[in-house]
Parts: C-alpha cells; structure tokens; sequence
C-alpha cells in the first residue's frame, strides 16, 4: 500500500492545490488539499483558517510538501 500511495502522489509534483490552513507550529503550517491530502510547508499563525495555494515540490507517502505561492 505505501508503494502505490507515494507513487500516486506523485501526480502532485510541481502541481498547485488548495489547503485549508488547520495547523502552525515551529514556522510550518499544515493542512487537507481540497483532494484530502495532507500538505505542509513554510507559514505562520496568521494562516490559521485560511485557504491558500500550495505549490508541490516533494510529494512523499503520507504528505505532500511544498510553498505557499
């Protein structure tokens, strides 16, 4: 199983999603893609409730990391 999720996430890379912003700590933020994936990348408090586009650069098993554009 964790072979075929890192191998569909793949289709994320270099992809921009949609993220509500649920979590922030330690200068990254976190949170579901409209498509239910987990995305983490650099951000702040202020970001908490907010929907924000998230370019994919390292999409891995179980979270896709990327920046905020």
């Amino acid at each position: 199983m964790e072979e075929q999720t890192l191998k569909k996430n793949q289709f994320y890379k270099d992809k921009i999603v949609s993220v509500l912003v649920t979590e922030c700590q330690d200068g990254y933020c976190q949170g579901n893609s409209k498509e239910m994936k987990l995305t983490k990348f650099l951000g702040d408090k202020s970001l908490l409730g907010k929907i924000v586009q998230v370019k994919i650069n390292n999409p891995e098993r179980w979270i896709l990391f990327g920046e905020m554009v």
